[in-house]
């Protein structure tokens, strides 16, 4: 069984796509475990203006963009390694 240089990119591009599509789905499917949005104090302070989101949310926010972008790239890369490993043949 001997491979080609392009039989070996497209492989290489597939195991992206596959990083990528996992890392995107747990994003997807991952719900935030805890409170959202800051709670006041008192009556008061109960207006409509915009909720103020809790530091630990944002945080989880933070960190969910990242990941799908990690895994956007390794997509976009992958489907990019199939292309050329298929250009090349």
């Amino acid at each position: 069984m001997d491979l080609s240089v392009s039989q070996y990119v497209v492989i290489a591009g597939l195991v992206c796509d596959v990083i990528g599509c996992v890392l995107v789905a747990f994003e997807v499917i991952n719900r935030f475990k805890g409170q959202v949005v800051e709670q006041s104090q008192k009556m008061e302070d109960l207006d409509f203006s915009r909720p103020v989101l809790t530091s630990e949310y944002r945080k989880w926010e933070k960190r969910k963009h990242i990941v799908m972008a990690i895994g956007l790239f390794f997509l976009v890369g992958g489907f990019t390694l199939q292309g050329i490993g298929t250009a090349i043949q």
